[in-house]
């Protein structure tokens, strides 16, 4: 039996939430796809403009060909200070 069989077996079956962000996100998001997608209950997309590529686009451009729900993670201004 192939792991994604089992997975769809199970009725305890556990999502995910993956919070990718540069080339490794996008690397192992695309390696992972064909074997655990059924996992996947979430992609947050993190982003880094402090380096030229920082592969947001194409993480969100896999989550949408392969209709996995995802959101850009939203940077507060705010320190960690300022929320006691």
């Amino acid at each position: 039996m192939t792991d994604i069989a089992k997975i769809q077996k199970s009725n305890e079956t556990k999502l995910i939430t993956l919070f990718l962000m540069t080339e490794k996100g996008f690397s192992f998001l695309n390696g992972t796809l064909s074997k655990y997608k059924l996992l996947f209950d979430l992609v947050v997309v993190g982003s880094d403009k402090g380096i030229k590529s920082d592969f947001e686009e194409e993480i969100i451009g896999i989550c949408i060909n392969e209709n996995i729900e995802y959101i850009k993670k939203r940077i507060s201004k705010k320190s960690s200070r300022d929320m006691l």
